[in-house]
């Protein structure tokens, strides 16, 4: 994967392999859940976790066999964090 020569998406990346324990690319739902603990995202966190990987619609064994990329990763936190400054620059607007 092509990386960007942001640092901010390489610490990101490097932070993202750091919870990927079996090196192959994808987090399933708990290493998700530990990595947005790590980023101190709170509520964005358990936010992100259901855009990624869906409401409890599926069964457990399915859930746990969920796994998502870097990319898609990268791609749903911009949406999260990118939606709430459009509530912040919304507000107090006519």
């Amino acid at each position: 994967m092509a990386l960007s020569s942001d640092p901010y998406e390489q610490r990101l990346f490097q932070m993202f392999q750091a919870h990927d324990v079996d090196s192959c690319g994808r987090l399933d739902r708990e290493a998700l859940v530990k990595l947005c603990h790590t980023l101190e995202l709170k509520e964005r966190g358990h936010l992100l976790v259901r855009c990624l990987l869906g409401e409890n619609s599926k069964n457990q064994q399915q859930q746990k066999q969920q796994r998502i990329t870097f990319k898609e990763f990268r791609e749903g936190l911009l949406h999260i964090l990118g939606g709430e400054e459009q509530q912040r620059g919304g507000e107090g607007l006519p």
